[in-house]
């Protein structure tokens, strides 16, 4: 008989495996990755391109090149785009990053072939219409103008700036004289010279017919697109930031009616063989919503709704940051307590009971990672982009969060989650705190 006052027996972590991928060349050098499954009749393809901010030779250029590329090729105005992606069931989106850019198309597997020729326009053709150009210049200065009165936006700027360097691309800030700068001609430069193949990796996943593998090679395999012998910025030009030193920075906002609380300080690479130990040790800190953090703040002292850590890798750089938003009555105190429960955490090794508790949430959590073909996709990319191999990476990680201990914790948060080393930002109706 079935006994439901009684809860059902732990059972050992099932290991994490990553399935099976396909990894070829087209004709001219692009790099595929590709995880066929038929669970679902749908796809995804995504072309990513080394073409981001680290690459651009002026604020700006690398984001504006990848949001203009569906707004009008040689053949097709914006609209017409718009209305072949609907008439197809797709879903087509552009995402600019730090280190690299890509555009996206999602769809009905029935319409595979029949898209990929439009997605070949749209890296290969696109005109970056001056209408387009100024109609998106004019959303952004509006966007940013209204952001400049939010002070989670502010303090967040502030601190990757002060961490990561102003005249970094990882690190400055967005001006509306950039913007306002911007010229049809750049962007039109950056395109031919960085959308290229000997810069792009395509990832593919979904029920894609047979042939898929020629039918990319049809498409996108010739040599006959983008101006690579054309002069490309250097992204080593950009200085790399190694004068960081722990700053304390507040702005007064009278019309809020709390703080927002970030600090953070750079850390290691995901490369690093602490950077396993460290997520672990930054997830009892303030990773997760049972963290010691959040335990303390919200759910002992009421401070805030939320408080967070969290680590953000780039290709050469990462930083670890805290956020926290909080009422203007309370803001001095909260920041005192985030003070001494980082400092408990550091004098004295973590519990049995809690190491096991964060063991099972992250990998509980890391199985999302490999849950259906798309999950799988996108961790495929997020591991080959940072230059590991899928499989062994997530074998690396399993290993090192099963068998970490409490002295190991201790010893990387020690060696990298020093309170004296952190940037400290207040952003909201406070006028004045000393000694943040």
């Amino acid at each position: 008989m079935l006994q439901r006052h009684l809860a059902p027996a732990l059972q050992p972590f099932p290991p994490l495996r990553f399935p099976s991928y396909s990894h070829f060349y087209l004709d001219n050098g692009i790099e595929v990755y590709g995880i066929p499954a038929t669970t679902f009749p749908l796809f995804s393809i995504e072309l990513v391109f080394a073409a981001a901010r680290r690459h651009e030779s002026a604020p700006q250029v690398a984001s504006f090149c990848n949001s203009l590329l569906d707004d009008g090729t040689v053949r097709y105005s914006a609209f017409d785009i718009s209305e072949a992606v609907e008439q197809w069931g797709c879903q087509l989106s552009t995402t600019d990053g730090y280190d690299y850019s890509s555009i996206t198309l999602n769809g009905l597997s029935q319409h595979f072939e029949r898209v990929l020729p439009l997605l070949q326009h749209l890296v290969c053709e696109a005109v970056f219409p001056e209408t387009e150009l100024v109609l998106l210049q004019n959303k952004e200065l509006q966007s940013l103008q209204i952001r400049k009165s939010d002070s989670d936006y502010i303090a967040s700027q502030w601190l990757q700036s002060m961490v990561l360097g102003g005249s970094t691309p990882y690190g400055y800030l967005t001006r509306a004289t950039d913007i306002k700068a911007l010229h049809r001609e750049q962007l039109l430069h950056f395109y031919q010279t960085h959308y290229t193949p000997a810069r792009c990796t395509i990832f593919v996943a979904g029920a894609v017919p047979a042939y898929w593998q020629q039918l990319l090679n049809q498409t996108f395999g010739s040599d006959n697109w983008g101006k690579p012998d054309q002069p490309v910025f250097d992204e080593k030009a950009y200085p790399t930031y190694t004068k960081y030193r722990p700053q304390q920075k507040q702005k007064h906002l009278s019309a809020s009616p709390q703080c927002s609380i970030v600090w953070g300080m750079p850390t290691i690479r995901q490369q690093h063989p602490d950077s396993n130990a460290l997520f672990f040790a930054n997830t009892i800190l303030g990773g997760f919503f049972g963290s010691r953090l959040m335990t303390r703040l919200r759910e002992q002292k009421g401070y805030t709704y939320g408080i967070y850590t969290q680590i953000s890798y780039f290709l050469n750089a990462a930083y670890w940051s805290l956020s926290a938003e909080t009422g203007n009555a309370v803001t001095p105190k909260a920041l005192k307590e985030i003070n001494v429960v980082i400092q408990r955490f550091l004098d004295k090794p973590p519990p049995k009971k809690e190491i096991e508790m964060v063991r099972n949430y992250i990998l509980g959590n890391s199985l999302h990672w490999i849950d259906g073909v798309f999950n799988s996709l996108n961790t495929l990319r997020n591991n080959v982009l940072n230059g590991f191999e899928p499989t062994n990476e997530l074998a690396n990680f399993e290993y090192d969060i099963q068998t970490i201990s409490a002295k190991r914790i201790q010893e990387v948060a020690q060696l990298y989650l020093q309170p004296q080393n952190m940037s400290q930002v207040v952003v909201g109706g406070v006028k004045d705190i000393t000694n943040i």
